[in-house]
Formats: structure tokens, C-alpha cells, sequence
């Protein structure tokens, strides 16, 4: 295990250094949209793991369990840290205990607020 993690140091520097560019996008004023557009992490953690899946096939003479363990890492790694980016986020907290509330929803004169949008139906474009 502690080769495979060796082996990953590279990946792992890499979705690091997305996951600080995304915070410094969302610090400095930039849109979530921008900061999607820049530093993609889940496009990153399927190349990674394709790519590294291949390397440790080519270069170490893995089988196809050494590289897919080799992708689970790169996985956990990068879901480790969005996972932490959300957690340490002071504003995710206040959003959810504002949008989790019942009372914009009790105190509205609809009864039925979604009703009124008009959905498209899906044969309407012919």
C-alpha cells in the first residue's frame, strides 16, 4: 500500500493544487461558474486515474487491481478534498439553514406555488 501511495504523490499534488485554485477563485469574488470553468475536479480525477491506471500497468508491471486501486486512491483523495472545501465553508452552513425552513413556504398566499410555471411539454419544438 505504501508504494501505491508513493506512486500517487503527483495526482494527488495535482487535485491539491485545483482544489486551492478553486478556493482562491471563490475568495477573490469569481462566480462558482468561473471557478467550475478553471479548476474541474471530477474531469481531473478521471484522467488521473486513467492515465496512472495505465502508468502503473506500464511501469510496475501492476495488474488490472493495482490500477484499479490505484484509482479508487486518486478517487478518495479528491472526494477528500471537496469534501472538506464544503465542510469548511462558513456560507454552505448559513444556506442550508435558510433554505431548510419551512416559513417562506408557510407564509406564501399560494396554495400551491409550483403549479403557476408553465413547463414545456416535451413535443413542443415540433
Amino acid at each position: 500500500m505504501q508504494d501505491k501511495l508513493q506512486f500517487i504523490r503527483f495526482p494527488v499534488l495535482l487535485l491539491t493544487l485545483y482544489f486551492v485554485g478553486k478556493l482562491v477563485v471563490g475568495v477573490a469574488g469569481g462566480s462558482y461558474e468561473l471557478g467550475i470553468r478553471l479548476f474541474a475536479m471530477v474531469p481531473l480525477t478521471v484522467h488521473l486515474c486513467l492515465a496512472w491506471g495505465a502508468l502503473i500497468r506500464a511501469l510496475r508491471g501492476g495488474g488490472v487491481k493495482d490500477a484499479m486501486l490505484t484509482g479508487v486512491l486518486i478517487t478518495l483523495v479528491a472526494q477528500l478534498l471537496i469534501f472538506m472545501g464544503t465542510l469548511g465553508d462558513p456560507t454552505c452552513w448559513v444556506r442550508k439553514r435558510r433554505s431548510a425552513t419551512l416559513l417562506p413556504l408557510l407564509t406564501r398566499r399560494e396554495r400551491f406555488p409550483l403549479q403557476r410555471r408553465s413547463v414545456p411539454e416535451p413535443w413542443a419544438w415540433l
